[in-house]
């Protein structure tokens, strides 16, 4: 018989196959997507409740905290504290705002409960709230993660009904919290517990306690349902032990030993957001690169750069507002006086939805002003539409309306363009929005009556420890050698009172160009004013010692990263939330980084719409708040919150941070040769930078100390990969064995039509391929391990890629195949390498301490002479 010959397809065959895969891949599609597109809105709003639901506890269940001075000294000369009196007549709305401050989470428990399972393995806080007996922390939280442990509770002896062992009250007849309300105490403060709504029979009889604390592949897997959700109220970043009030062993605070407002110094980000993390994954130092103390808030919604800073102490509220313009809170004598003899900053203007929300508060005299005051927010200012708006926004970015949230970005990984969260969305599809919008004045309440500063005269024994002069007040007359280098030095961005330019008074910073505010401070007028103004005892008194005005990185040197975030600049996350003056300020021109592996300088030009600003951060409480700078990276950390041990850190990074020289570079090098003592948990100094170290890399550079990879455990791999693939295949990722189950149907129907054979086999090929490709991101072939990299590698060489540069076809092939050379050390192969990653990163400044040289010339004497100063302010 003949072999038969196969003929080419005909047109009409084609077309009808073509009908048929299209018809069929259609049905797929329709029935995975639905008919329908429903509008996304918070769980409160799905389940039907409304504001009146969630209305605010007036009762003062935390009392003790915020201790103040009474004005009075006990037997042995400490100044009494007593408890802050937040009740006025019958207005509880202060104590309403604290209530709101430790306890309130707006909802984000479904954020936190969804990340637990889907963070890459990298986070899971119920952990954090299980005080097993094999708790692989010991039973502590303080030391080795800086959270602080809730007063009045204690480890139980049994575990509950799920095998967990949480903190219990102490004493069960005092009053708690409406766990509907606010969840229920997890033993660690600023977390709660909820009840998982989605812990089914099903769900239980699958949930093993051990298992969850032992085996890896149990608690990776994203399906896993926990008993608790866990919730987060904004004072988890924001308590620490009281700075004049220490607890005698941190471990087991009282609530008189804390203080909501001073910030979560001792906080550490990779025990915390990267507690389930192995020291041979990459974002295990990523997150151990933020130094106790610190956080990079656009670590989830992603701006793609390793931008860390402190954790803001809440100071001086008041004054800030005063300097913003706002002095509604004032009695009127006040205010007219302060208007006589001190300017504000200039008002900035906001987008029409923006002027949607108020500048402080409903019931204030322009309310909606636009042009507005605004305290600014964040170290970068870019918070900027006014106080309303900034501690609203708080909530969204801790995840209240996260199913919104998370549809707007590509979680931890980024590589994928944000879209805005906008303000019309939230207010019409949340209800803890709408609950906010009343608790935001509650909030601010509380901060007017809170944030006074704590001075180092008031903490027990800080006068004979501190060595203070005097009565410890900066108006003392033996500070008067202190106050003249302070006016001739600092004042210009350290005091939130200057000039008004009015009477015969010098104009006042905000009306100079920000490149010549140091010049500024030579200007005669300005100079006599300052000398004048420092020698007045009401000067100091409620100033926020700090202009809030935005400085251009170029000016003060230091470490770029943070002021070169991009979430608020228009088009991304957060562009509602920042002013249009903020989107369009001047770009700054370029600014010099250091290559460490070809040991020179280079030049780079950071974008505009805001960015490579910085506020000058407030100088009130300086004793109790160091390491310095704007990373905490400057100084000794010893972990330790007692008066002594906060002042032996303030002494080493003070004197570190006004380092002389001749030069920037002489003042530079003298700092990074400064010999701190041994920094707790980090090595000595900082990530165990040696002498040699930190010279060749002009300050500290972090660097990983092991061989690193990037790993993505099997559950999440198809995650990650849809994460970052580009929209038009993501479907093809979302869907794989649908993809896979059409090709196949295709190329049988091919196959068997016997004169298209040829095709049905590339099609069945493709199948195939795709099915393997369909496994590998299902995690059937294990976990992925990419981007070995070498220890000694800088953290934020791969940190800080930018997706636009990197994404280009040379560079991806760079980073592909380019990676091998930095395993060459000294070798051209590596340094080409590292131009390479350095010309595709959005913030190459690699140098974290460096910067801020302004006392370099002050002769040791004036320099005692400040340092005697700040310490009592």
């Amino acid at each position: 018989m003949a072999p038969v010959k196969a003929s080419p397809p005909s047109r009409v065959d084609l077309l009808r196959l073509i009908r048929v895969g299209s018809c069929v891949v259609t049905c797929a599609f329709l029935v995975l997507a639905g008919c329908k597109k429903y509008e996304i809105v918070d769980e409160a709003k799905a389940e039907g409740k409304t504001p009146a639901d969630f209305s605010a506890d007036d009762y003062d269940y935390f009392r003790d905290m915020d201790m103040r001075p009474d004005g009075t000294v006990d037997a042995a000369g400490n100044s009494v504290l007593k408890p802050l009196e937040l009740k006025e007549n019958e207005n509880t709305d202060a104590i309403k705002g604290r209530n709101t401050w430790v306890l309130w989470c707006a909802g984000d428990e479904v954020f936190w409960d969804y990340l637990a399972g889907h963070s890459y393995g990298f986070l899971d806080l119920l952990k954090l709230c299980d005080f097993a007996p094999d708790d692989k922390l010991g039973g502590k939280r303080w030391g080795p993660a800086g959270l602080t442990i809730e007063p009045g509770t204690k480890a139980p002896d049994k575990p509950d009904e799920f095998g967990l062992y949480i903190r219990q009250p102490e004493d069960k007849t005092l009053r708690q919290p409406d766990p509907k309300l606010y969840g229920r105490s997890s033993g660690i403060v600023g977390l709660r517990l909820f009840p998982n709504p989605k812990f089914d029979d099903k769900a239980r009889q699958r949930w093993d306690a051990s298992k969850y604390r032992n085996d890896e592949k149990y608690y990776n897997d994203p399906n896993l349902v926990r008993p608790y959700r866990v919730g987060m109220s904004c004072v988890f970043c924001h308590v620490a032990p009281h700075p004049l009030n220490p607890p005698a062993d941190p471990e087991a605070p009282k609530w008189a030993n804390l203080s909501t407002t001073i910030g979560a110094q001792y906080f550490r980000m990779r025990a915390v957001f990267g507690n389930l993390l192995k020291e041979d994954n990459f974002i295990y130092h990523l997150l151990d690169s933020q130094p106790p103390g610190t956080i990079d808030t656009s670590l989830i919604a992603t701006d793609q750069i390793n931008n860390t800073s402190t954790m803001n102490a809440l100071w001086d509220f008041g004054a800030r507002l005063d300097r913003s313009g706002i002095l509604a809170h004032r009695s009127p004598d006040y205010a007219k006086d302060y208007a006589a003899r001190y300017g504000h900053n200039d008002f900035e203007n906001v987008s029409g939805e923006s002027a949607t929300l108020p500048v402080l508060l409903y019931d204030l005299p322009n309310a909606y002003a636009n042009p507005r005051p605004v305290p600014r927010i964040l170290l970068e200012g870019a918070d900027s539409i006014g106080v309303w708006g900034a501690l609203a926004r708080v909530y969204l970015n801790i995840g209240m309306f996260s199913e919104r949230w998370i549809t707007l970005h590509n979680l931890f990984i980024g590589f994928r363009k944000q879209q805005p969260f906008k303000i019309s969305d939230v207010e019409k599809n949340s209800v803890y929005w709408q609950v906010n919008k009343r608790n935001v004045g509650y909030l601010a309440k509380f901060f007017v009556k809170s944030t006074g500063p704590m001075r180092l005269k008031d903490a027990p024994g800080g006068k004979a420890l501190g060595n203070l002069k005097g009565e410890g007040v900066p108006w003392d007359p033996q500070l008067a050698a202190g106050r003249k280098v302070f006016a001739e030095r600092c004042i210009i961005c350290h005091s939130s009172k200057q000039p008004n330019g009015m009477n015969g008074a010098p104009k006042g910073p905000e009306k100079i160009n920000p490149n010549e505010l140091v010049e500024y401070l030579k200007d005669p007028s300005y100079r006599n004013w300052a000398l004048a103004e420092v020698e007045k005892p009401d000067f100091w008194e409620n100033n926020f010692l700090s202009t809030d005005l935005r400085v251009p990185v170029t000016l003060i040197k230091t470490n770029a990263a943070r002021s070169l975030g991009s979430n608020a600049i228009p088009g991304h996350m957060w562009e509602d939330y920042s002013s249009d003056t903020y989107k369009n300020l001047p770009a700054i021109g370029e600014i010099t980084c250091w290559n460490p592996y070809a040991q020179r300088n280079f030049e780079w030009q950071p974008p505009d719409n805001g960015r490579g600003y910085y506020r000058p951060p407030p100088l009130i409480g300086i004793w109790a708040t160091a390491p310095l700078l704007h990373n905490n990276t400057c100084g000794l950390f010893n972990n330790d919150p007692s008066v002594k041990g906060r002042l032996e850190a303030f002494n080493d990074g003070i004197y570190r941070l006004l380092t002389p020289g001749k030069t920037d570079d002489e003042a530079e090098a003298n700092r990074y040769l400064w010999a701190s003592g041994a920094s707790t948990d980090l090595g000595s100094p900082l990530n165990h930078a040696t002498i040699d170290r930190l010279k060749q890399d002009h300050g500290l550079i972090w660097r990983t100390p092991v061989e690193t990879h990037m790993h993505i455990p099997a559950p999440y791999i198809q995650q990650f990969v849809a994460g970052v693939c580009p929209d038009w295949i993501r479907w093809l990722v979302n869907y794989p064995w649908i993809s896979f189950a059409v090709l196949l149907l295709i190329g049988i129907l091919i196959f068997l039509a016997s004169r298209w054979r040829a095709l049905g086999y590339i099609v069945l090929v493709l199948a195939v391929l795709l099915g393997l490709f369909a496994a590998f991101i299902r995690g059937w072939f294990g976990d992925l391990n990419v981007a070995p990299t070498p220890a000694g590698t800088p953290v934020d060489l791969l940190a800080n890629l930018d997706p636009e540069r990197a994404t280009k076809p040379a560079n991806l092939a760079a980073l592909a195949f380019g990676m091998k050379n930095l395993r060459k050390p000294g070798t051209d192969a590596e340094r080409k390498q590292v131009e390479k990653l350095l010309g595709m990163s959005a913030s190459p400044d690699l140098v974290l301490d460096r910067g801020h040289y302004f006392a370099k010339d002050l002769s040791k004497q004036e320099l005692d002479d400040l340092v005697d100063l700040l310490k009592t302010f």
